[in-house]
């Protein structure tokens, strides 16, 4: 759509001084969308303080969040949030260095084209934390109990405390469709505010490795490698799966296993902080939306705990049958006395002569 504005602020710049009285996220410009929806900004020469610690602190990425507000025909108010990672560009006449971690961190951040919809904004503003026994019927708590094939979609949209129907609209406001109404920008200066409800480390799925009759599995997660997790975002009730955040530090901590035995078939978990915010959008006539985030923020050891954790065998998810039914993007076969290793930065999947190891149960 054309006409939309959007705010581009620094998701990250509040974290020393995230505070349940509110924290305003730093504007870093504002775009307007084309005819065909759009948008350019260039990033500040000289970017804030708080900002470049930030940045400076997770490796040089900078994980942006960009917001743009509308009204329907019918005055329903909808909402777009996208999450984004800007890297430094070289300056004229100079490339990124293959190899270099201003190198790996450009390749990650390149999300190439994606749309963001207007979703409806009718959260509850005291919208309050799931129990314990509802989370127990959400999907989270399924996949946890039985851990998806690799290649299974995530629906887009998820509850915490029951699974959505398979013909669940998130467009219906009042029982109807607004899918096709006309919008409204929302104009004027607008800002983002965050308020912190939790601060939460929860032990998160990184990766799981297969290894048949003739192979050995080994796995190393890098506290120092770019992770990509995704944030939530709940704006009509109900949970959509965002886009990535990108996480990383300049210290160097591993964690994993090695040289597991045949026929071994595990995911391994890392302790991860998610915080939980409200933010409200705020222009120059008040309040515009209010909504609420997941957002991951680090690896961060909770004392005295375990600094990986072994998770469920997936080795239900191995075998020929299974092989033949996954998306051939996701196999390939190493033949037997050679080697195979993936590396990202100090990260590694890898085969050893006598064992391999992969994202996919594809040896």
């Amino acid at each position: 759509m054309q006409g939309l504005t959007v705010t581009v602020t620094a998701a990250d710049a509040t974290l020393a001084g995230d505070s349940s009285a509110g924290v305003d996220e730093p504007v870093l410009g504002t775009a307007t969308t084309a005819a065909d929806g759009t948008w350019k900004l260039d990033l500040p020469a000289k970017l804030p303080a708080s900002v470049q610690r930030a940045t400076d602190d997770n490796g040089g990425a900078l994980n942006l969040n960009a917001t743009s507000a509308a009204t329907t025909t019918t005055g329903a108010p909808v909402l777009g949030i996208d999450a984004l990672t800007a890297v430094p560009v070289p300056s004229q006449g100079t490339s990124l260095t293959a190899g270099t971690d201003l190198n790996s961190k450009a390749a990650e951040a390149t999300d190439g084209d994606h749309t963001v919809p207007l979703i409806p904004n009718t959260v509850d503003d005291a919208a309050k934390d799931s129990s314990a026994e509802q989370e127990q019927q959400s999907l989270a708590a399924k996949v946890e109990a039985e851990p998806q094939a690799t290649g299974e979609e995530t629906p887009l949209w998820q509850s915490d405390h029951s699974i959505l129907p398979a013909d669940y609209n998130p467009y219906s406001v009042g029982g109807k469709d607004i899918s096709a109404e006309t919008v409204t920008p929302q104009v004027g200066d607008c800002q983002t505010a965050a308020y912190e409800q939790w601060s939460k480390i929860r032990y998160t799925v990184v990766d799981e490795t297969h290894a048949t009759w003739d192979a050995k599995a080994s796995f190393q997660y890098d506290s120092s490698m770019n992770s990509s997790v995704e944030l939530a975002l709940n704006s009509n009730g109900n949970w959509k799966a965002g886009a990535d955040r990108n996480l990383s530090n300049e210290f160097g901590l591993s964690t994993g296993y090695m040289r597991k035995g045949s026929y071994y078939a595990h995911q391994y978990k890392v302790p991860i902080e998610y915080r939980k915010y409200k933010k409200q959008y705020i222009c120059s006539m008040g309040v515009k939306s209010t909504w609420y985030t997941v957002e991951p923020k680090r690896y961060r050891l909770p004392a005295g705990q375990a600094v990986g954790k072994i998770g469920k065998d997936v080795s239900a998810k191995d075998g020929s049958r299974n092989y033949s039914h996954a998306p051939n993007r996701n196999t390939g076969t190493i033949q037997r006395g050679t080697f195979f290793e993936l590396t990202r930065k100090t990260t590694s999947l890898g085969r050893d002569p006598v064992g391999c190891t992969q994202e996919v149960p594809s040896c």
